[in-house]
Parts: C-alpha cells; sequence; structure tokens
C-alpha cells in the first residue's frame, strides 16, 4: 500500500493530509468526499461568504428567531457551553466593536465598554431558533470554525474505515489517527516563535492539537494582537503561545484561544472543566526571546 498525500486551500488556510496504507484509488475517494464536507461547512460557517448561514444568522437574529437546522442549532448550544466552561474566555460574538463583523474588521477600532456576549444568544429548543438579545452582537467562526471541521473530517475517515493519518488545518490545528508508519503514535514539535528551535513536542496517538498565541508575524500585521478579550473588552498583544491537546479538535480549538487569553489562576480553573486536556504554555517576558515553557496544571482545590 501507498501513502496518500492530498491538500487544498479553503477556510482562508491550507488544509493537508497523510493517509498511510491506502491506494490511491481509495484515497482519491476520500478526499473527494472530504473536500466536498469542507465545502459544504465554509458555506455554513464563513464570515466571509454572504450566503452563508452564519451570515445570513448575523443579519437575521438580532431582528427576529432565525430556525435554524439541527447541525447548527446544536452547535450554537455547544458553543454557549463552552463560553461558561471556559469562564467567559473563548467568546465568538464581536458585539462590542462598533461596525465590526470579524476580528479582522475590527482592527484599529477601540474597544467600547462589553455590551454582547454568548450569554445574549438565545436559543428556543422546541423551535430550534436563535435570537440575539443585543442588536449589536455577530458571531464570528474564526475561533472554533477549523476545529469543528476537523471533527467531521475525522467522521468521514472513520465511516469509511480510516483509522491512520496525520491532517493539519492551517499548521495550528492538527488531527491524529493512529500511528505513524514507522513508530507508535506521531511526533508533532512546536518551534519556537523566533527561531527553528523546538520548545516542546506532544506525542499523539487518536487525539488533536491546537495552537494559539502572538508571533512577531503575527504583531507585525496586527501590532495590538490578532485576538481579542471580551471579558476586557481588548486585544491581547503579549507573545506567546498556548498549545493544547485532546480527544476533540473543536475542543482543543476553543480552549487554545481561551487559555491564551485568560490569566494563569483562571487557566487552571478552565483546564479542570475539560478532562482529558493538555495544554503547555510558551510565555516571554517583554523584550526577551527565551521562551518560558510550562504544563498548564489542574487547580486542584
Amino acid at each position: 500500500m501507498s501513502t496518500v498525500y492530498r491538500n487544498l486551500f479553503a477556510m482562508g488556510t491550507r488544509f493537508d493530509m497523510v493517509l498511510p496504507g491506502i491506494d490511491e484509488e481509495t484515497g482519491d475517494f476520500v478526499f473527494t468526499l472530504i473536500r466536498k464536507e469542507i465545502q459544504r461547512l465554509e458555506e455554513m460557517l464563513s464570515n466571509y461568504i454572504e450566503f452563508s448561514t452564519l451570515s445570513k444568522l448575523n443579519k437575521t437574529a438580532p431582528k427576529s428567531p432565525f430556525v435554524a437546522d439541527n447541525e447548527l442549532f446544536e452547535l450554537i448550544c455547544d458553543l454557549k457551553r463552552m463560553y461558561s466552561a471556559s469562564l467567559g474566555y473563548f467568546d465568538i460574538s464581536i458585539g462590542n466593536y462598533t461596525g465590526s463583523g470579524s476580528a479582522k474588521a475590527a482592527e484599529g477600532l477601540r474597544p467600547k465598554p462589553f455590551s454582547g456576549s454568548l450569554d445574549e444568544i438565545v436559543t428556543n429548543d422546541v423551535e430550534k431558533s436563535i435570537w440575539f438579545a443585543t442588536p449589536r452582537l455577530t458571531i464570528d467562526s474564526g475561533g472554533f470554525g477549523k476545529g469543528f471541521t476537523l471533527e467531521n473530517v475525522k467522521k468521514v475517515l472513520s465511516d469509511h474505515n480510516i483509522n491512520q493519518g496525520f491532517i493539519s488545518f492551517g499548521e495550528s490545528s492538527v488531527l491524529v489517527l493512529g500511528n505513524h508508519p514507522f513508530g507508535e503514535g506521531w511526533k508533532v514539535s512546536i518551534p519556537d516563535i523566533y527561531s527553528s528551535e523546538s520548545v516542546c513536542v506532544f506525542h499523539l496517538k487518536n487525539n488533536a492539537l491546537s495552537v494559539s498565541g502572538n508571533t512577531p508575524a503575527n504583531l507585525i500585521k496586527y501590532p495590538q494582537g490578532h485576538i481579542i478579550n471580551l471579558v476586557a473588552g481588548a486585544r491581547v498583544s503579549k507573545s506567546g503561545l498556548v498549545c493544547v491537546s485532546g480527544p476533540s479538535a473543536f475542543y482543543a480549538e476553543i480552549l487554545s484561544t481561551a487559555l491564551f487569553i485568560a490569566g494563569e489562576k483562571e487557566q487552571k480553573q478552565i483546564l479542570n472543566n475539560f478532562p482529558g486536556y493538555k495544554a503547555v504554555r510558551v510565555s516571554y517576558e517583554p523584550d526577551s526571546k527565551t521562551p518560558d515553557i510550562k504544563e498548564i496544571e489542574f487547580n486542584i482545590s
């Protein structure tokens, strides 16, 4: 059997897939299904596609309840639960930036007092409807879209009995199935943001990894930082990374962003709500290029 390599550009970034132990014909068939699934989810979740389901939700819900299908409704309900479990540090609403439908659009605008959050998203289980209690609230999928998509890709692979592979989405979200062809699990190295040296290595098997943070390249493009802390109503400008591994690519992506924003005490409290996940913080003192690498531990008390 050969090893199948496939890639595509979607959701504004690169999707790479390596599937050992299958033939090219099977690889082409499965990749076609995955491409269609990614396209479907992009048309569902993209803030940059005018006809996407999420764009329609953002336009309708501030005025009247939006009736969603089961998939979107359950996703929104799950996001609300993640908002609570992350102590509010995971918040995909952009309600406190005037005229902003996304983090990118908010660049350069001064944050106003906090006025919108997932607490303001009202869901009706009977009607499967979603309503925004705050008119200026907008949902941005940038903090969960890749992870949610990887979970759906995993289902496609599972449905076709493929249990070995390595998938990278944007180089910040990774899904790993089974073992590397030449060893137990897969080793994923996290590079230092100022050099090519490795700062930590994750050994993954049937697991996911997500990385969030600010690199020098991020801070050149967005001097105040590209990640927004809606609890404080400000951008996060510190350099560094938070790396999270665990069973779900969806939850790992949510956690990596929330833990990067949160303070050390809150990080431990948040991680308590996600058993089975491991988090490593790579931080830098101002004007220093020396990484401080620490695993974020559970708050036992």
